[in-house]
């Protein structure tokens, strides 16, 4: 799981309404069960939560060069919304993502982000921008019929930095094993 950070505000406006209002989506986990309170006795209640997010790895191949300072990944449907009921998308017009890079100049990069989708499985086409420290865009790249699923994460991975005419991404959307646990 990733650790808390600054800017990171989830707003739930009813049990069907909820969005990151900060610049990211993050790894969100729910779960809806009816429970029935007849009196005062306490009430033990069992509930696992699922991952409602799909994630998506940008990998490159080639080394950051120096003017390279975020990733800006935009997907053309999903949303940074969703229904804490259903667990799916509040609308599904797509939404952008822009990532500090931490790399070293010169090695691989690597960014990833979280989207809710309108189904369980989704294609969606995302393009790839990489941006300068005026945010102007450097190197786009469009990957069109992206197949994305709730709880899976898809890895592209290809040349971002440099002009390569035989340039592409591989598409990797396995997720390692998950855990439950109860409490």
């Amino acid at each position: 799981m990733e650790e808390r950070r600054e800017g990171d505000v989830l707003t739930l406006t009813s049990p069907t309404l909820a969005a990151y209002t900060g610049d990211h989506n993050r790894e969100t986990f729910a779960v809806t069960q009816a429970v029935n309170i007849a009196n005062t006795t306490a009430v033990n209640i069992n509930a696992t939560l699922n991952r409602i997010v799909a994630k998506l790895d940008v990998n490159s191949t080639d080394g950051r060069p120096a003017q390279a300072s975020s990733i800006r990944v935009t997907f053309s449907g999903g949303s940074k919304s969703f229904n804490p009921t259903t667990g799916l998308a509040v609308g599904n017009a797509g939404f952008s993502n822009v990532v500090s890079i931490s790399a070293a100049v010169g090695n691989a990069t690597s960014s990833g982000s979280y989207v809710f989708l309108a189904t369980d499985e989704q294609t969606v086409d995302v393009t790839i921008e990489v941006l300068n420290s005026e945010n102007t865009a450097i190197f786009t790249k469009q990957i069109s019929d992206v197949p994305l699923k709730r709880n899976v994460t898809t890895i592209l991975t290809g040349s971002m930095y440099t002009n390569n005419g035989n340039a592409s991404f591989l598409i990797n959307s396995e997720w390692g094993t998950q855990t439950n646990i109860n409490f």
